[in-house]
Order: C-alpha cells, then sequence, then structure tokens
C-alpha cells in the first residue's frame, strides 16, 4: 500500500519538473522538424508519420521520451532523499514505486507527444492519400492492420503510440539501471 504513496509523491514530483513538459515538447518538435524537411509534404498522415518515424527521429524521440525521469535514481542519491524515503516505508516499496514512476513518465511523455504530432498532421493533411502506397503496404502486412482496414486512424495511431511509449518505458528503466554504475 506504500508503493502507491511512493507512485503518487513521484508522480507529483515528475509533473512539477520542466523535464515532462520539454520531453513532451522534444518528441513533437523533433518529429514536426522531420516533417519540415520531408520533399513529400502533401501526401497524408499516414504516409508523413511512417516517413518521420524511420531512422533519426525515431531516436531523438526516444531520447526525449526518456528525459522526464530516468535519472532521477542518480539525483535522488545525490540529495539523499532517497534514505528520508526509505525510512518511511520499506526498500521493496520504494523501488516497485521509483519503477512504475520511471516507466510511466517516459510512456506518457512519448505517447502525448506522438499524437499531439498525428493530431497537428491531421490539421493539414487527409487521413490517406489516393493511390497511397504506404496505405495499401500497411494494409497488406502492417501491425494492426486490421484496424486500419475499418479506417479506425486514431485507434490505429493510439496503438502505434501505446507500442512506442511501451519502448520508451523500458528504455527509462533500462538507462535508470545503467546510471547506477
Amino acid at each position: 500500500m506504500k508503493c502507491l504513496n511512493y507512485i503518487r509523491s513521484d508522480h507529483l514530483r515528475c509533473k512539477k519538473s520542466c523535464r515532462y513538459l520539454i520531453g513532451i515538447g522534444g518528441v513533437f518538435f523533433t518529429l514536426l522538424f522531420a516533417h519540415i524537411d520531408n520533399q513529400y509534404s502533401k501526401k497524408s498522415v499516414l504516409f508523413m508519420a511512417q516517413y518521420v518515424m524511420d531512422g533519426i527521429p525515431f531516436f531523438m524521440c526516444m531520447i526525449f521520451g526518456i528525459f522526464a525521469f530516468s535519472d532521477s535514481i542518480c539525483e535522488d542519491i545525490k540529495t539523499n532523499y532517497y534514505r528520508l524515503a526509505i525510512l518511511r516505508g520499506d526498500i521493496k516499496e520504494y523501488c516497485n514505486g521509483r519503477t512504475a514512476t520511471i516507466f510511466f513518465s517516459a510512456f506518457l511523455s512519448l505517447i502525448v507527444g506522438f499524437l499531439l504530432f498525428i493530431f497537428f498532421l491531421k490539421l493539414n493533411f487527409p487521413w490517406k492519400a489516393e493511390n497511397d502506397s504506404v496505405y495499401r503496404a500497411m494494409i497488406r502486412s502492417g501491425a494492426f492492420r486490421t484496424i486500419l482496414k475499418g479506417e479506425h486512424y486514431v485507434l490505429y495511431y493510439a496503438a502505434v503510440g501505446l507500442k512506442l511509449g511501451i519502448l520508451a518505458g523500458n528504455l527509462a528503466l533500462f538507462s535508470a539501471l545503467l546510471s547506477l554504475y
């Protein structure tokens, strides 16, 4: 039960920190700048989202996604906050709460930044263009193709965002583990 108290206090620390907003903005603006550089910028949301998520912009988004709270354990060690937290409760509960907070902060920052970018694209482009080769390839062999066949594009990008958020959360936990050494 104390784990929920740790999660709540860590979540408030994360939300009050500007790093969470920097992570969301970094994901959004990284994708936006990758979109501006595109020579095929008059296609569709499906084409543009697929284009910008390949290569360096994808890795930059992962970096901004894990930026929010992945180094919090090092900060706690530097300020001796972990001693106070462990004295109030149990070390196992502290570690579980910190792990959940690190994962969900990266998870949410990447999902929110990615979905903001998708909705920004939707303001300017249709979901799919006529004779869109990316759409045909995604229907033929892409992940979540049954959602695309039903033309539920918002649900499709929510599922893609969840997939990317889980990856960012796992990378944030891995970077928190490596930061201890």
